[in-house]
């Protein structure tokens, strides 16, 4: 009886500190119904989880991916990412994020179906989509130029939703100017936590003057941006039409995304040249461009650490001895 009791103990301290901590990632057969009753009740048609459902990678943020097809109709699918249950706040971001995008009926994104949570669990299921090789690359880029042309509801930088960049925090606090954003919300924020994992920038504070006195030289509207559109976030449909996903979403320059295109790989030139033929970027876009793609460099040291604070630093230099405004 002892025994039985101290089993028992040691077996709800383990569920209690694992669900207070996230820790716990089970995809059961309970969940699954659960998750499938959620896709019923949003799509309002009939669909039954073969199980178990065909599990993909995990991604930089954490979640594990899954293809959930229909048990009676293998051409039912819908596409699911599971996490533990603090990852809950990100995926309802994303979700978020996603549904902007979509609504828009510009440039073509996962229509996003439902997200909850399990007992220890959290999941968020799009609509499953099928990539192709190759596409239509200057449809691509109008379509992205006219998503950019959607601007927030309030005037102002920032988002509805705090999110994340990778398995980084991203504050979107809203902001009335675009440097003020930039400068507390991004680089501002990305330095400290660069400098909380060991880098150092003696020339910090010129580096936030001399951006701030760049972004203030050029006007923009607060576009919807996706936020985190390097080559692994883009890609085309069997159709040839173009897809963007996994965004880190705010409202804020949209230069930030045609930057990010450059910055792991870059794009055909077919994609700049109709981008701006759609609509032109303004002058001393190349300056904005390394500001911008700073910020994911230093994301990147965050994350991975290694040679991205060299990388950064080389950055930095450019970014002061600019003198073309």
């Amino acid at each position: 009886f002892n025994l039985f009791i101290l089993i028992n103990s040691l077996f709800n301290l383990y569920y209690v500190k694992n669900y207070k901590y996230g820790r716990i990632n089970m995809l059961t057969k309970d969940n699954i119904k659960y998750i499938e009753d959620d896709i019923i009740k949003s799509t309002n048609k009939p669909f039954k989880i073969k199980y178990p459902p065909i599990s993909g990678s995990s991604g930089g943020s954490g979640a594990s991916t899954y293809i959930l097809y229909d048990e009676n109709n293998p051409n039912i699918g819908y596409f699911m990412k599971y996490s533990y249950l603090n990852g809950f706040n990100m995926l309802k971001a994303e979700y978020t994020g996603v549904l902007d995008i979509y609504n828009t009926n510009t440039v073509r994104a996962p229509k996003p179906i439902c997200y909850g949570t399990t007992d220890y669990n959290a999941y968020l299921v799009f609509e499953k989509i099928q990539f192709g090789g190759f596409g239509n690359v200057e449809e691509y880029a109008r379509q992205l130029a006219r998503m950019h042309r959607s601007t927030s509801p309030n005037n102002m930088y920032g988002y509805s939703i705090n999110n994340t960049i990778g398995a980084t925090h991203q504050p979107n606090t809203w902001t009335s100017t675009r440097s003020e954003f930039w400068d507390t919300y991004r680089l501002g924020y990305m330095l400290d936590l660069a400098k909380r994992d060991g880098a150092v920038f003696h020339n910090e504070i010129e580096l936030r003057n001399k951006v701030k006195y760049i972004l203030d030289q050029h006007i923009c509207v607060p576009s919807l941006v996706h936020g985190d559109l390097w080559s692994g976030n883009q890609g085309y449909l069997t159709t040839g039409e173009g897809v963007i996903f996994d965004p880190a979403t705010y409202y804020g320059d949209r230069e930030v995304d045609i930057a990010m295109t450059k910055l792991f790989g870059s794009n055909s030139p077919k994609f700049y040249k109709a981008y701006n033929e759609e609509w032109p970027l303004p002058p001393h876009n190349e300056i904005r461009e390394t500001i911008y793609n700073l910020y994911h460099i230093l994301n990147h040291f965050v994350l991975f650490g290694g040679g991205y604070q060299s990388q950064a630093q080389s950055m930095i230099g450019k970014i002061i001895k600019y003198d073309g405004i």
